[in-house]
């Protein structure tokens, strides 16, 4: 564990200035028009600042196109953003189960998921989560591992990889049902942050039901003095 000084609010992800604000989670997951008062935000570096706009609307899509009960406005907004990288002749359609025939857009039964795009995006709000909790007095640099658990894992694929998930999926659900949820705006999302020795595990919940576990090691999470409220 190391302790340093710091004059100014600094960078949620690194010791440089934060000159900007975070949303953690993405605001692309509320739908617009609703009263969202009360966001949570970190500082942030003009590096890290909406650096990972493509990895946010990546989830909004799964969340979107995979799990249920989603908002019809967030639903619409990921087609939406499809519709867009069509128009623009993306050539990644296909990390989000589409692909040009002519002039045709056709939906693939079966797509890739992109898992180092989606992670980035749960990495971020994960050390987010974790500086605004602790009220920017410690940051989570270390790696960190993702569970993205409402991603459907075929067990005839890879039934070891399913087991896995099965394991966090249970532990993270008796999380949820003994601890307290936080967030003002659960109806779209929540949080839970656990910290023992040598482990930090970091639950989310989007729209009261699709779930992301990270999991860090404490040793990895570095102490800033003096950095200011988070809030």
């Amino acid at each position: 564990m190391s302790f340093r000084i710091s004059k100014t609010p600094t960078c949620y992800h690194c010791d440089a200035e934060g000159t900007g604000r975070e949303h953690v989670p993405p605001k692309c997951l509320f739908p617009k028009g609703g009263d969202w008062s009360g966001l949570m935000t970190v500082p942030s570096c003009v590096a890290h600042n909406n650096a990972h706009s493509k990895a946010d609307d990546y989830l909004k899509f799964l969340l979107g196109a995979i799990a249920l009960n989603i908002p019809g406005a967030i639903t619409s907004s990921a087609a939406r953003s499809v519709v867009r990288l069509a128009q623009m002749g993306s050539g990644n359609l296909h990390k989000y189960g589409f692909h040009r025939n002519g002039d045709v857009l056709v939906i693939d039964n079966v797509f890739s998921l992109d898992f180092e795009l989606l992670s980035a995006c749960l990495e971020k709000m994960a050390r987010a989560i974790y500086f605004y909790h602790l009220s920017g007095r410690r940051k989570l640099l270390g790696d960190l591992q993702v569970w993205p658990l409402f991603i459907p894992i075929d067990p005839r694929i890879a039934p070891e990889l399913a087991s896995a998930v099965a394991t966090v999926q249970a532990s993270t659900a008796q999380d949820f049902e003994q601890h307290a949820k936080l967030g003002l705006h659960q109806d779209i999302f929540a949080y839970q942050v656990f910290e023992g020795p040598g482990s930090v595990a970091i639950n989310m919940e989007f729209y009261r039901g699709h779930r992301v576990s990270v999991m860090g090691v404490a040793e990895q999470a570095v102490t800033r003095i003096g950095a200011g409220n988070a809030r």
